[in-house]
């Protein structure tokens, strides 16, 4: 064992992070799609912070009393 596989607590050997060897593996495996346009990846990533941020604040309009400035101040520290 390498000192990461202890420092991160990895239970697998390198055998099971290979691709597929028999005829069962190969049935059930899906291959990871590369990534072919770096512009819409970034264009996601932002629509996906955009909305997290969006929504976790939105998410805080039926509050009661003085909780209003607790919820604007966790959605100020989100950002």
């Amino acid at each position: 064992k390498g000192v990461w596989r202890t420092v991160f607590l990895e239970r697998n050997d390198d055998e099971f992070y290979q691709l597929p060897k028999n005829e069962v593996e190969k049935a059930i495996y899906s291959p990871i799609k590369s990534m072919q346009n770096p512009v819409q990846l970034l264009f996601a990533t932002f629509s996906l912070l955009c909305g997290f941020l969006a929504f976790n604040p939105a998410s805080t309009f039926s509050t009661i009393r003085n909780a209003d400035n607790l919820a604007a101040r966790n959605a100020d520290n989100l950002a």
